[in-house]
């Protein structure tokens, strides 16, 4: 095939670099949007079903024109597809409920913990044990996680809920990762991801109604917001950091994924009012210390 055919992916450095902080933004406003939607006293797997939805049906569009090849990957590689559907519904619900309990930046702050599980995933699963220097920012990573908690002792037990869904949110992302990393190696994103979030969002559409919420009764302005999440940090945020991985190291993206505790605080103090306590701003910084150096310890591949 003549080369010339080929799309060129080059192009300038600073571009490069504003798509990168573009999509970052982009990811940040995931909890202010969530937030918002739960301040209309709209569940919280009502807001991550309809976000995960809208989001499926651009993919699947996207993928339309090679349906035959993904209906033959669905059928031969399901078991990854459910791995895939299952962590996603799990990381997306538990996380969002986790916002109608603690503040946005504590709640950014914790999930942000998901490399550390990432890590004990790949140990656990592959073998691939870190080595002494990363192990050193895991526990770094880990004392600032257990510092932020330290501010909830003896308070409302509702601040512990919020903590633990969050961490268990952050748990749950190595599933969806290995599987995503699995599926990816014969398919594109849009094959990929447009399932597994059609799969996710019916549900937690469908645990919105067993836990009583009527999500088809939701108004035009909720679907507004649902609208606003899924083209924002899902498409957006997601889409544009698939794009930069083609243009810089994992680790880069990685690190760079860093800032949205950081965005996503800034927003809420703008948006809420929203001031983090000494605990949270002392441990944030401690753990996204440990979490930057995991990161840029860790190797390609």
């Amino acid at each position: 095939m003549n080369k010339n055919t080929q799309p060129s992916l080059e192009v300038s450095l600073w571009y490069a670099r504003l798509i990168l902080f573009l999509s970052i933004l982009c990811v940040s406003t995931s909890a202010i949007l969530n937030r918002l939607a739960g301040n209309r006293e709209v569940g919280a797997f009502t807001v991550a079903g309809f976000r995960l939805l809208y989001a499926s049906l651009a993919l699947l569009a996207i993928a339309w024109p090679s349906r035959i090849a993904l209906q033959r990957a669905l059928r031969s590689q399901w078991r990854w597809f459910t791995l895939s559907t299952l962590s996603l519904a799990i990381h997306m619900g538990t996380w969002t409920l986790s916002l109608y309990y603690i503040p946005v930046a504590r709640s950014l702050a914790l999930v942000e913990t998901h490399p550390l599980f990432v890590l004990l995933a790949s140990w656990l699963a592959f073998g691939e044990r870190p080595k002494r220097g990363m192990l050193i920012f895991l526990g770094t990573a880990l004392l600032g996680t257990l510092w932020m908690m330290r501010e909830h002792l003896g308070s409302d037990p509702a601040d512990f809920t919020g903590d633990a869904l969050a961490l268990v949110g952050a748990a749950s992302l190595p599933g969806y990762l290995i599987a995503g990393r699995k599926l990816r190696a014969s398919l594109t994103l849009p094959q990929t991801a447009g399932p597994v979030y059609l799969a996710a969002g019916v549900l937690l559409l469908l645990l919105a109604l067993v836990q009583g919420q009527s999500p088809l009764h939701s108004s035009l302005q909720d679907h507004g917001l649902f609208l606003a999440i899924a083209l924002l940090p899902t498409l957006g945020g997601h889409a544009l950091l698939q794009w930069s991985l083609r243009h810089f190291r994992a680790p880069v993206v990685s690190a760079a994924l860093l800032g949205e505790p950081v965005l996503g605080a800034w927003l809420a103090y703008v948006v809420f009012q929203e001031v983090p306590g000494s605990s949270t701003l002392q441990g944030g910084l401690l753990c996204l210390v440990g979490l930057l150096g995991v990161v840029l310890t860790a190797k390609q591949g």
